[in-house]
């Protein structure tokens, strides 16, 4: 089986792509964030774990901007850093920063939300994680479901209170 490309050229337009990380740990970010690694890759670009050297070496989730030439991805970014800076509940990750960094491989200019960390398991990873020995999904224990949905009916609901709308929430976001 043939593997496709990381790298390269649109063969219709010939804009360059990638879908390597831009990151790797020791990165310098805006001159405050260090880069730790790689965490995962998101809807809009890669997702990495930093120390903020400048806030008590607090630990920070870095998400990155896939295409910063992208008006739509710009434009969701945009949003997204919007509608989480304003937002304050104990069960919503934080935004801290937007900041852009100098890819000095490529020389484009990349985007990045600067979220709190949030450390543990995503739901997701939780759900497969309970398997009988035949393979298949192990439900949570009523009790563990109720109370997972009790938290995230919380935050959307005080999304809610505040007329806006979570169009993103899925097992990966929990």
């Amino acid at each position: 089986e043939r593997q496709g490309r990381t790298e390269g050229f649109c063969t219709k337009c010939g804009h360059p792509y990638s879908f390597v990380p831009k990151l790797t740990g020791g990165d310098i970010v805006h001159g405050q964030y260090e880069v730790v690694g790689c965490l995962a890759h998101g809807g809009l670009g890669w997702v990495y774990l930093a120390v903020d050297r400048a806030v008590s070496d607090r630990w920070v989730v870095l998400k990155g901007l896939l295409d910063t030439g992208d008006q739509d991805a710009m434009a969701a970014a945009i949003s997204e850093r919007r509608f989480l800076a304003e937002i304050e509940h104990s069960n919503i990750v934080r935004i801290y920063n937007f900041v852009e960094h100098l890819d000095q491989r490529t020389g484009s200019l990349d985007g990045y939300i600067v979220m709190e960390y949030v450390g543990g398991k995503a739901l997701k990873e939780i759900a497969n994680e309970r398997r009988t020995p035949a393979g298949k999904r192990d439900p949570l224990p009523v009790e563990q479901a109720c109370a997972y949905g009790i938290e995230a009916l919380e935050a959307l609901g005080h999304l809610h209170s505040r007329n806006l709308l979570y169009c993103d929430f899925k097992v990966d976001n929990a």
